[in-house]
């Protein structure tokens, strides 16, 4: 049941998200003939997300009955324990702006009792589900690439490690054009625009790097990396003890723990290219993740260098960066914070905006009309792609 009711609030939180009101206390009822699900406003979703989340740390105990056939976890209670409760911090962060007492209480009380409510201590612990080697088990990325070569990443995402950050974990997220160089693809492009882009369109843009596009991929839903910015931006907001001190740990060790979690990839482009450059970057000979992760956490002239100034903007961003692998998901906390400044779609269709939601699916008003329409009145705003949640008060 424990793990049930995690699996069970990811899914309802990734939904709301998405939407804002769903169907959520009447919701998967379909065996007790409820196949109507009425629609709860986000406020009582988010309460009971963070309640149930509770309730399953109780129930996850390492000591009690074993499970069989987990794929996530392998059988793991304790790592199950720790997802519950990361998964607890990242929702009660994001419900932040609309009841900061209740998160603080909240926060302050599983910081401080490790023993009691257990949360990811390394990449080691990240709920990540590890795809298989062929089809229909491998990664979704990868067999989309078998039939599709149009996608590139970014040029908004290769600015910012390039020519801000100067972080060489673009080695890893993204591949040299044709061109020996990162270039990205601004969004929103016509095709006409993007064939013509960079002088050559596709061949002289980044694809994805090859660790994402991998048949056996891991599928991220939540990473120690992020979970450590979560705790960091908390401590900086004092809604967890410690401070600007405590945020500025946390947040170094949220961007170690993304170069961590690409160690492998990323030191073996460095020793292939010792001496040499990739992508247009200079490796030098000898370099290490080591000294990618002190340059950016110990040296003071680094722009990734932690400031309690620009606090919440590094926080912000650097949490952007490692979570390139959880697309949803930096989408969100994008829309929390407001960090990176992002350009809208060069070519889109909403008056120059990035979308803050998702408008629900037709199928909805076919299916479950009266409800869709109570929950679009919960909604607070017409059912589009700029109408914000319950939480996204900035």
């Amino acid at each position: 049941k424990g793990v049930a009711l995690v699996l069970r609030t990811y899914v309802s939180s990734v939904l709301t998200d998405l939407f804002g009101p769903i169907p959520y206390s009447s919701a998967w009822l379909g065996d007790e003939g409820n196949i109507l699900p009425a629609y709860d406003d986000q406020e009582t979703i988010y309460r009971d997300m963070v309640a149930k989340l509770d309730e399953a740390n109780t129930l996850l105990d390492p000591a009690g009955d074993e499970i069989a056939d987990d794929i996530l976890f392998n059988n793991d209670i304790l790592k199950w324990k720790k997802f519950a409760n990361s998964l607890r911090m990242r929702l009660l962060l994001r419900m932040s702006g609309r009841d900061a007492a209740l998160v603080t209480a909240e926060m302050t009380k599983m910081t401080g009792d490790a023993s009691k409510y257990p949360i990811m201590e390394s990449n080691a612990d990240n709920a990540a589900l590890q795809y298989l080697g062929s089809a229909p088990n491998n990664n979704p990325i990868n067999e989309n690439r078998k039939t599709r070569d149009d996608h590139r990443v970014s040029k908004n995402f290769i600015a910012m490690l390039n020519n801000v950050y100067y972080d060489y974990r673009i080695m890893v997220f993204a591949l040299p054009s044709a061109l020996n160089t990162f270039d990205g693809m601004p969004n929103g492009l016509t095709s006409a625009l993007a064939a013509a882009y960079n002088g050559g369109g596709l061949a002289n843009t980044s694809k994805i790097g090859e660790y994402f596009s991998a048949a056996t991929a891991p599928g991220q839903l939540m990473s120690y990396a992020e979970l450590q910015f979560i705790l960091a931006e908390a401590a900086f907001k004092n809604y967890i003890p410690g401070g600007n001190d405590q945020a500025g740990i946390y947040y170094v060790a949220g961007v170690t723990g993304s170069f961590e979690q690409y160690r492998a990839p990323l030191q073996k482009i460095f020793s292939d290219n010792a001496g040499g450059s990739y992508g247009g970057l200079s490796v030098p000979a000898s370099y290490t993740v080591d000294d990618e992760i002190a340059y950016h956490t110990a040296d003071a002239t680094a722009p990734a260098y932690w400031n309690p100034a620009n606090g919440l903007k590094l926080i912000a961003e650097q949490k952007y960066i490692a979570m390139f692998d959880q697309g949803l998901q930096s989408w969100f906390e994008w829309r929390r914070l407001g960090f990176p400044v992002l350009t809208p779609a060069e070519y889109g269709m909403n008056q120059g905006k990035i979308p803050v939601r998702v408008p629900y699916p037709s199928d909805e008003s076919a299916t479950n009309p009266a409800n869709l329409s109570a929950g679009i009145a919960k909604l607070g705003g017409p059912d589009d792609l700029n109408t914000r949640v319950w939480w996204d008060i900035d």
